[in-house]
């Protein structure tokens, strides 16, 4: 009887010994909770993404829209007619000349293209979220800015009154048409935003 209580008492202290004691487990839970707390796991990419990047046409992208739509027409038309209209109180005599009412039909069928390309490249930057509208819209700007420009400025007048303006001015107005489409394509190539709303 006694040699039998002695092996219970020894079961009994070495179950005890092996059973981790309830402040040690409680140590272990509470480092376990600090840890998450200090330690949050990973976010995924795309959690990632969404928080820190900005979708959709909205900022630049936007205002790059809203300008092909809206605002390049009419700012373009706002300046052919205050043009025109100049250079007719400087010199009444256009009025009466054959070749100047068909220079004003030429620019006017002109900017009536490059106005077409400008709001169907707006429209199409807005509703597809295709990358290969970056591509065609960068052609546009480029074709809008300084192909327009040359030809409304330089192949026209050269077409119906025989000459241009002189070498210097016509290359500050090809280069000021340049700045745009060069500032607005590197934007489009570069723009995270741009990347991420066109990923089709």
């Amino acid at each position: 009887h006694d040699q039998n209580c002695h092996l219970l008492d020894r079961r009994q202290t070495r179950l005890q010994r092996d059973q981790p004691s309830c402040w040690a487990t409680h140590l272990k839970f509470n480092r376990a909770t600090i840890t998450s707390k200090r330690f949050p796991e990973p976010e995924s990419d795309a959690e990632s993404i969404n928080d820190h990047v900005k979708t959709g046409v909205g900022g630049w992208l936007g205002l790059l829209v809203v300008g092909l739509v809206f605002l390049g027409p009419l700012l373009g038309a706002g300046r052919i007619y205050a043009d025109i209209l100049a250079a007719e109180n400087q010199t009444p005599e256009l009025l009466n000349i054959a070749r100047w009412a068909q220079f004003k039909t030429s620019s006017w069928w002109c900017f009536a293209v490059i106005c077409l390309i400008s709001i169907s490249t707006g429209l199409r930057l807005y509703s597809s979220r295709r990358m290969a509208i970056i591509n065609q819209t960068i052609l546009a700007l480029w074709v809008m800015g300084p192909v327009g420009v040359f030809v409304m400025n330089v192949a026209i007048p050269i077409a119906v009154f025989g000459k241009t303006l002189p070498m210097p001015e016509t290359i500050a107005i090809l280069l000021s048409a340049s700045l745009p489409a060069f500032v607005w394509s590197w934007y489009l190539l570069k723009s995270k935003r741009v990347q991420y709303t066109y990923i089709l």
